[in-house]
């Protein structure tokens, strides 16, 4: 209930400040958090454990600690002060059987180590000489993307083990800006079922960079690090609810050929997909890329994977060597021609008539080029002086140097292509 920061330092700190609130006497030596998913990979490998009469194993763990914390008698001051009680017991047992089983310490320190990586385990102490305090600290690095979505369980029982959370980030890189817009999508799983699958109520941080500009909506808070959008989560039992932003990155993401972008997993926070897509400029691709988890095509990559532990990426970005392509080529009056290109393109010299040449595809007869018109150097319009209005006529119109704004000419030299006259479409 207090995990109000993606840094367990930070939130750590939170925690005894609430804590001496209540005990201002108490000095606090350190903070363990451990999730339930841990004490349940222990008895994964432990097998089982006894507890009073019953055998428990990873499969009936949680109902077995939740009948007993909830099936108690609610009027009754006693059994509400020790429904928790047979923890106490539960970590005896589970530690005793830990230390005896010799023979499984490898399986034990594996997954203590992968635990600490997953955050199943998180350890704060003041006192560096007991413990090393080498929790990283979310940073990042300046002219890159970072998120954190970091939620406190707020009245939803157990609520959130029902809970799936799916993260869609779509991300325009263009003119040395990012464009990042983030949907994020909670669904509850769960049927009602007090206490266990009942309304989660939440309230989540999310942390993305503060150099963020352009951000919809405004964030509510900030702080030296990041901006911080924030909201109230209420999520009925088979239902969903969707939290949505955009903000914008300056930097010299095409210059500079890389994309750097960080998440950082939230503490017990399972059932979580990230999806991904960047698009670039079509005159950029993505290079160097593993095929895992990565889908690639031209100048668009998507990614999906399930969150485990923190994900950085970091995006090699080159310029395209593919040749500019025309697109469409057509009479659009009986005197124009129109020629689309897939991206801006330009004459490789100051010459504007003499790269262009019209002449019938049978006969050969040239036909003066008038005009030429530029239209936001994807499209040029050719004017062409007295065609022949007839039923239909086959012509050639024949382009040289012609080139991309990275100096990439298009297929062949020249190009000819095909235009074709039909008066019907002009004259009725």
């Amino acid at each position: 209930d207090a995990n109000y920061d993606p840094d367990f330092n930070k939130s750590a700190k939170k925690l005894i400040e609430f804590y001496n609130m209540v005990y201002p006497k108490n000095r606090v030596a350190g903070i363990m958090a451990i999730n339930f998913s841990f004490i349940e990979n222990l008895l994964r490998i432990l097998n089982k454990i006894k507890l009073k009469d019953q055998i428990i194993t990873e499969k009936n763990l949680f109902m077995y600690l939740s009948s007993n914390t909830a099936d108690i008698d609610r009027h009754d001051a006693k059994s509400i002060g020790n429904r928790k009680k047979i923890i106490d017991s539960l970590f005896k047992n589970i530690t005793k059987k830990c230390i005896i089983s010799i023979h499984k310490y490898h399986q034990l320190n594996k997954l203590i180590k992968e635990s600490f990586t997953k955050k199943d385990i998180q350890i704060w102490l003041n006192d560096s000489k007991i413990f090393k305090n080498d929790i990283p600290q979310f940073n990042y690095d300046k002219n890159s993307d970072c998120l954190a979505i970091i939620e406190s369980n707020f009245l939803g029982g157990k609520s959130n083990r029902y809970i799936r959370r799916n993260i869609f980030r779509e991300i325009q890189l263009d003119n040395n800006i990012a464009n990042i817009k983030t949907t994020i999508i909670w669904e509850h799983l769960g049927k009602f079922n007090p206490p266990l699958s009942t309304i989660y109520r939440g309230y989540v941080r999310v942390f993305i960079p503060k150099e963020a500009i352009r951000l919809s909506p405004e964030t509510s808070k900030a702080n030296k690090k990041f901006n911080i959008f924030d909201a109230k989560l209420k999520i009925v039992p088979e239902e969903k609810n969707m939290m949505q932003f955009e903000y914008s990155l300056k930097g010299n993401f095409l210059d500079s050929g890389k994309y750097q972008f960080k998440y950082i997993k939230q503490s017990g926070v399972y059932d979580e997909l990230l999806i991904e897509s960047y698009t670039l400029p079509i005159k950029y691709t993505f290079k160097n890329l593993s095929s895992k988890n990565k889908l690639f095509h031209e100048n668009v990559c998507s990614m999906k994977q399930l969150i485990d532990t923190d994900i950085e990426h970091n995006l090699k970005i080159a310029r395209s060597n593919n040749s500019p392509r025309i697109i469409s080529h057509d009479f659009i009056n009986p005197s124009i021609v129109e020629i689309k290109f897939n991206e801006p393109v330009r004459f490789s010299n100051d010459k504007n008539k003499g790269n262009i040449t019209f002449y019938h595809k049978k006969f050969g007869k040239e036909f003066q080029v008038s005009k030429i018109d530029w239209i936001n150097n994807t499209t040029l319009n050719v004017h062409i002086e007295k065609i022949p209005n007839k039923e239909e006529e086959f012509y050639i119109l024949e382009l040289n140097n012609i080139e991309n704004e990275t100096g990439i000419p298009i297929k062949d030299f020249p190009r000819k292509i095909t235009v074709v006259y039909r008066s019907q479409y002009f004259h009725k």
